[in-house]
């Protein structure tokens, strides 16, 4: 596992966390927002614990500046080209609710990956479920390292 990679899982259980985050919000208000992911692999098991803090910004006078801290801890099992994952999410805002988010990805090509997650709510202020979907192509330059996915399989 190279660390780009990590980095990679790292930033999709950030967004995982940030679209949850967002689809709470009543209306649209712009934000700013900061993740923070530790990466570790202890044998065939990745996790991945992501920390984040949204600073909602005022639209109107009327609307005070909110801060939504959050943290995520996120499991996947690669085997081969799929790999399993689980995502426990926890928004600590007034309302703490959490979401636990079972769902799979998928390499089909090199630097390409699909990937689908259920969310369901466990809380009174969590959405009661929703589908989370992903879709990402990495793109190597020309002096990167060779991309490696779960699987140990490297790309040409």
């Amino acid at each position: 596992m190279i660390a780009d990679e990590r980095s990679a899982q790292g930033a999709r259980t950030s967004r995982t966390q940030a679209r949850w985050t967002a689809a709470r919000r009543a209306r649209a208000r712009p934000s700013l927002g900061v993740f923070v992911s530790l990466y570790k692999t202890p044998g065939a098991v990745h996790l991945c614990l992501s920390a984040s803090a949204e600073v909602m910004l005022p639209v109107a006078r009327s609307d005070a500046t909110e801060l939504g801290p959050g943290v995520a801890l996120a499991a996947a099992l690669p085997v081969g080209d799929v790999t399993p994952t689980v995502e426990l999410a926890a928004e600590l805002d007034d309302a703490a609710s959490l979401l636990f988010a079972p769902g799979v990805r998928w390499h089909p090509a090199c630097g390409l990956e699909l990937g689908a997650a259920l969310g369901l709510g466990l809380g009174d202020e969590a959405p009661d479920f929703g589908l989370l979907l992903l879709i990402t192509r990495e793109i190597q330059l020309a002096h990167d390292a060779v991309p490696e996915h779960g699987s140990g399989r490297r790309c040409p």
